[in-house]
């Protein structure tokens, strides 16, 4: 009997990874360049509001992972119950730009390029973890969704600069197989 891989594993996988992405070497001016992100941060999804708040006030290039759900498929095979679990997993991608609002979705561009943008972010995050199974069996993760994520006009107020992408994964957590 196999067994469902822990969502709390899974996401702390995930978290190393997004901490291991690096920046293209264009960003080199970039704060805390190499790394992709200068925060990564694990949120239950009852605590969304507090990382939506804790996104307009973090670093710089930021991402938060929550977890979405998880969708089990169970099959009877006679004396047999075979339960299939996927797993989702939405992170939010966000960068700011207080000087041009619009470099924060995206990016500045030469000589200055310092900001890499939310767009540039997505894109990386999508290219280096589809396909990867940080290191847990029947784990691999595939981009599903991925959508702009509009702030409220008091949100813009208190984040000038600010920009974020939903971007949604999901994974094969395992099988589980249960006899009478």
């Amino acid at each position: 009997m196999s067994k469902f891989v822990k969502t709390l594993d899974i996401m702390s996988a995930l978290k190393a990874a997004l901490l291991a992405l690096q920046l293209p070497s264009a960003f080199a001016a970039a704060q805390d360049y190499p790394a992709a992100f200068t925060t990564v941060a694990i949120y239950g999804s009852e605590s969304l509001l507090k990382a939506l708040e804790d996104l307009l006030v973090q670093d710089d290039r930021v991402c938060f992972i929550i977890p979405a759900g998880d969708h089990d498929t169970p099959v009877r095979e006679g004396t047999n119950l075979s339960v299939t679990r996927i797993s989702d997993f939405v992170l939010l991608i966000a960068d700011r730009n207080f000087g041009r609002e619009s470099e924060a979705l995206l990016g500045s561009t030469a000589p200055d390029d310092t900001n890499p943008g939310v767009i540039l972010l997505k894109d990386l995050v999508a290219e280096n973890l589809t396909g990867a199974g940080l290191g847990l069996p029947y784990v691999m993760l595939a981009p599903t969704d991925g959508q702009s994520l509009h702030l409220t006009d008091k949100e813009k107020k208190e984040a000038s600069g600010r920009d974020c992408w939903a971007l949604t994964f999901q994974t094969h957590a395992g099988r589980m197989t249960a006899t009478k």
